[in-house]
C-alpha cells in the first residue's frame, strides 16, 4: 500500500483494511525465503513504516541499487546525478500516497538522505532534520551486514572484503560530503 503498490492511493475509509496489507504480508513471507537473515538486520512488516529510499527506486536513482548489487558503474553514474529531480519525484510520490488519506506530516527515514541533504532541503525547505548518534564503527558494521544480506539474495557470490570496502567508501566519500 506504500511504495510497492501505490496505485490506487490509499483511502481513509479503508486504510486499515486495504487488501494490499494482506498481499504485502504474503510477499514478505516470500522475502523471508529469499533473504532469511533480513529480519535480523532490518525490522519489516506490512503495517510497519519502511525506509522511503524504496520510493526513489521507481525513479531509477536510488542508493538501494548499489546496496543490492556491486555495480560500480551505476554508483559512479548515480553519484554524478543532480539529486533534486530524485527528491521532486519523491515528493510527488508522497503527495499521491496521501491524496485520499491525508496525514499531519511526513517522516522520512533512510540513511541515504544524509548523502543528499542539500537536494532534500531544496525540495522540502521546511524539513526538520533529526540526527541520532551511533558509534561510526558500529554503523559501518551494521551497513555492511545489511548490504551482505541483500547482495546474498541477488548474487551467487558476495566478496565480503570488497563489499565492506565499498560500504566504508560510500560513507567516507559520499557525494553529500563534498
Amino acid at each position: 500500500m506504500g511504495s510497492d503498490a501505490p496505485v490506487p492511493p490509499p483511502e481513509t475509509a479503508s486504510y486499515a483494511t486495504d487488501r494490499r496489507i494482506a498481499t504485502t504480508s504474503r510477499e514478505l513471507k516470500f522475502a523471508d525465503l529469499l533473504m532469511p537473515d533480513f529480519k535480523k538486520v532490518h525490522l519489516i512488516g506490512a503495517r510497519l513504516p519502511q525506509e522511503c529510499i524504496a520510493i526513489t527506486s521507481h525513479d531509477f536513482r536510488s542508493y538501494s541499487f548499489e546496496t543490492m548489487a556491486a555495480v560500480h558503474s551505476y554508483r559512479i553514474w548515480h553519484d554524478r546525478q543532480n539529486k533534486r529531480p530524485e527528491y521532486e519525484f519523491h515528493r510527488q510520490f508522497l503527495q499521491h500516497l496521501q491524496w485520499r488519506c491525508p496525514g499531519q506530516r511526513w517522516v522520512l527515514k533512510a540513511p541515504g538522505h544524509l548523502l543528499a541533504l542539500d537536494a532534500l532541503l531544496q525540495v522540502y525547505p521546511d524539513a526538520c532534520v533529526l540526527m541520532t548518534h551511533r558509534d561510526p564503527l558500529k554503523v559501518l558494521g551494521s551497513c555492511a551486514s545489511f548490504t551482505e544480506v541483500l547482495r546474498s539474495a541477488f548474487s551467487d557470490r558476495v566478496d565480503k572484503v570488497s563489499m565492506a570496502r565499498q560500504v566504508a567508501e560510500r560513507w567516507e566519500e559520499g557525494p553529500g560530503w563534498r
